[in-house]
């Protein structure tokens, strides 16, 4: 799963959410090492939440010492699962926000620092993607009568971009044969790179577009997906 990991940019997802109580899914981010200890001091970036029991709602969050969380919540008019969504999270380091087909949902300029000498960590260091489907908890509930089997977590794209003028670690890919050695640490991998393209921070944002890759800030040039 940390194949592949980033410090900032820009990173976007098409998802159909599936339909039914109990169905837990998450489009999230996890530090690439634990440098200021176990969750959640060392961050956790949530992009993409949803809760089948209430299949409206969009839920973000971050996670970090000094509260347990800080998120955003979005009702949409209609079930997420009837469609797909665009789910988009600009990540700078002193602002990140969340988009909801194109639309601002929340966005978060501060948080509170396991380290002071450094005021923006948790969230200076390389993160990776994950996607997971869960089924029932403390806070989506179990399955009922009404959850239709089997529950799909339907993903059209994930791209991940650079942000121009913010400089980032340059990102390590592991082939699937080397992550067969578990003596390898993905962090000494072969040099490489998932980025698809290149943006500049957002400005004001608009509402999306018919396709699916759209122009996301006035002025910006459509990126180029990857090849």
């Amino acid at each position: 799963m940390d194949a592949a990991y980033w410090t900032y940019g820009y990173y976007e997802a098409r998802i159909r959410s599936p339909k039914g109580p109990g169905s837990f899914p998450a489009f999230w981010m996890m530090p690439q090492h634990n440098e200021f200890g176990w969750w959640p001091n060392s961050g956790e970036l949530d992009i993409w939440e949803y809760i089948g029991r209430d299949p409206t709602i969009v839920y973000t969050a971050l996670h970090y010492k000094g509260d347990d969380w800080k998120g955003g919540v979005l009702r949409m008019p209609r079930p997420l699962y009837e469609r797909f969504h665009t789910y988009g999270f600009e990540w700078l380091p002193h602002r990140m926000r969340w988009f909801v087909d194109g639309v601002l949902m929340w966005e978060k300029t501060s948080w509170k620092t396991p380290e002071p000498s450094r005021p923006l960590a948790p969230f200076d260091t390389p993160f990776f993607l994950i996607f997971n489907l869960s089924i029932g908890g403390k806070w989506p509930h179990p399955p009922t009568v009404a959850t239709q089997w089997p529950l799909k977590l339907e993903v059209d794209y994930v791209r991940v971009y650079a942000l121009d003028g913010v400089k980032d670690p340059r990102p390590r890919v592991v082939t699937p044969e080397q992550m067969k050695d578990a003596s390898l640490c993905p962090a000494r991998g072969p040099g490489g790179s998932l980025l698809v393209g290149t943006l500049s921070p957002m400005g004001p944002p608009k509402p999306a577009a018919a396709s699916a890759l759209k122009t996301i800030a006035p002025g910006n040039p459509k990126p180029k997906p990857r090849g």
